[in-house]
């Protein structure tokens, strides 16, 4: 688990405890911890304030900062199921890394509220959504994105699919489908 001030936690038997670890250090050790996402191969990556993200190779052992092309908060991140990967976060910034982090390219959102959540669909298509209604998809892995401003404009905070249909929840509860 991750959360404020560089705070991060370990369970190795499904919950019943918890040791705290340490994901961010030095100019970096109390930023805000927003999401862990994973990749293959035993690689983990942490959303994390500041325009940073902090990847490990290593199942989690340890974690290395990898600054961004943006400096404001990444809040999610998905590891697309050809590798590249895609963090976002405030003002509808979307970034991508199709080299596993080495460089990244700011793909435009056609938003300006944040992005809070996203996945990948069973046919490919990627998903993001966020505050006020935001949902923006993209159908050629994550080099474009197309953005609708639902007309109910609540927030997105996690989305599911669950057989044909998506899913959307809040911090209230179930939001209801997205088309």
């Amino acid at each position: 688990v991750v959360g404020a001030f560089g705070y991060a936690a370990v369970t190795a038997d499904g919950g019943r405890s918890w040791q705290k670890t340490k994901i961010s250090r030095g100019e970096y050790a109390d930023q805000h911890l927003y999401n862990i996402f994973a990749g293959p191969k035993g690689a983990l990556w942490v959303a994390a304030e500041g325009g940073t993200v902090f990847r490990s190779v290593d199942d989690g052992i340890s974690f290395e900062a990898v600054p961004l092309p943006y400096k404001g908060s990444i809040w999610g991140g998905l590891v697309l199921r050809d590798g590249a990967v895609l963090v976002w976060g405030m003002r509808g910034h979307v970034l991508r890394s199709g080299d596993g982090g080495r460089t990244w390219t700011d793909v435009p959102s056609g938003t300006q509220q944040a992005l809070t959540t996203g996945l990948q669909l069973a046919g490919d298509e990627i998903v993001i959504a966020g505050l006020g209604g935001a949902v923006v998809r993209s159908r050629d892995g994550g080099r474009s994105f197309a953005a609708q401003i639902r007309p109910e404009r609540q927030s997105h905070t996690a989305l599911v699919e669950a057989g044909d249909a998506l899913i959307t929840f809040t911090l209230a509860g179930i939001g209801g489908g997205i088309n």
